[in-house]
Parts: structure tokens; sequence; C-alpha cells
């Protein structure tokens, strides 16, 4: 009965966007949690990366593309950069702020015994081609569906996290 209590307080928090940290927990573990999928937590692109306070920090945030270019990412910057990405597929625009607020409230809370406690150097933005798929329900339809995300929806999304 405890157990399905946690799995069920623990959904909640997942679904509500609620950090997921227990008391003196590591950042490696929250961030085990954070990726969720068995099949993403053995890939090297989702494991945690020990920050090194003295190279600069780079974060990924993208969808299947970035996750496809991340390793690549990490050995050219190694020794050069901690490099970072989202715990998982970024998808189309419209989750942006809230996948990225999940993993800073994660990763960044206080409670957690080693929490992030560093800025971003650099932010690298690619999330987009989602949005331009034509979806009939769930399935892809370009002649019956409706795009994902109108251009306007997409500038007013994404507009506030590009500095130019």
């Amino acid at each position: 009965m405890k157990s399905i209590l946690l799995l069920t307080l623990f959904s909640a928090c997942l679904l509500a966007g609620t950090p997921v940290v227990f008391a003196e927990e590591q950042a490696s573990d929250a961030w085990k949690k954070l990726v969720r999928s068995p099949r993403f937590n053995k890939r090297p692109t989702f494991q945690f990366v020990e920050n090194d306070p003295k190279l600069p920090n780079v974060f990924l945030y993208g969808d299947s593309i970035s996750i496809a270019y991340t390793d690549a990412t990490r050995e050219a910057l190694k020794g050069k950069a901690n490099v970072y990405r989202l715990y998982c597929n970024g998808g189309d625009s419209s989750s942006v702020i809230t996948k990225m607020k999940t993993m800073h409230d994660t990763m960044r809370n206080p409670k957690l015994a080693d929490h992030w406690d560093f800025d971003w150097d650099v932010i690298h933005f690619n999330v987009g081609l989602h949005d331009l798929k034509y979806m009939n329900g769930k399935k892809l339809d370009r002649v019956n569906g409706k795009q994902v995300t109108s251009t306007a929806d997409y500038e007013k999304t994404c507009a506030p996290l590009s500095p130019i």
C-alpha cells in the first residue's frame, strides 16, 4: 500500500510539472527520474552530466534531431564545456517552457544534495519540425490534418527565447 501511495504521488508530481525530489537525494538520481524512460536512461545522450565548475555550461534543447547530435557535441567540446541536454525529446514548441521549468525546478532544488547552482553560458534551441507536421487526431495526415502550430503561435512561443 505504501508503494502504491508513493507511485501515485510521484505520478501526480510528474503530471503537474512539479519537481520530483526527495530529501537528501543525489542530482544523478533526480535526473534519472526526470528521464523516466528505461530506453532513454540507457542511452549516453540522456546520462547525467557531472559539472566541472571550471568549464562553461552549454545546454541543448530540442527534438530528435538534437538527440542525434548531442553525443557528437559533447565529444567536440570535451574538456572545453559541460554539455547538457533536455531530459526528454523536446517535441513541438508548445512545450518548451514547461519542460525547461520542470527540469530546472527539479535540478536546482536546494533539497537535492548536489543541486545545480550554475548558470548557462550558452543555450541552443532546435525546435520547430514537430510544429510543421499535419495531424488528424493522433495520425500524421498532410491532406486532412491540421498543422500542429501556426507560424503566429510559433513566433509567440519562441520569440521570447531568442536573444536576436
